[in-house]
């Protein structure tokens, strides 16, 4: 699914769009003898989006009783806020390429597993 934006809107409209698009999806979650679940949104990094995922997927903290929790409690740094039926975002992945970029190309190198990768080797 897409959602466009004219860059006019708030970030609650924007989210009353997203939301609309999820509730559409969940009434049509059967089909064919498969069951579909939403399980994270996507955005690509635009201002409105992103404000409009948080408001939507960072409502409360994921519950112990949640089936994924076991498995996510265990990452460090991982943050454990979620929306409705556990559904998570990806606000902003360009974010997440551009500084692993930085940690590659900085002088000193990166340190992946014992192993010091240096921007030459790359």
């Amino acid at each position: 699914m897409m959602s466009g934006t004219c860059k006019k809107e708030t970030e609650e409209q924007h989210a009353c769009i997203i939301k609309t698009i999820l509730n559409v999806t969940e009434k049509q979650k059967y089909g064919q003898g498969t069951t579909y679940h939403t399980v994270s949104i996507a955005s690509d990094g635009e201002t409105r989006q992103g404000d409009a995922l948080v408001l939507l997927t960072m409502t409360s903290l994921l519950s112990l009783n949640s089936p994924i929790h076991e498995h996510l409690c265990q990452l460090p740094m991982m943050n454990l806020p979620v929306g409705p039926n556990d559904i998570t975002t990806d606000k902003d992945f360009k974010h997440v390429f551009k500084h692993q970029q930085n940690l590659m190309m900085h002088n000193k190198g990166l340190l992946i597993q014992g192993f010091c990768i240096m921007p030459a080797i790359l």
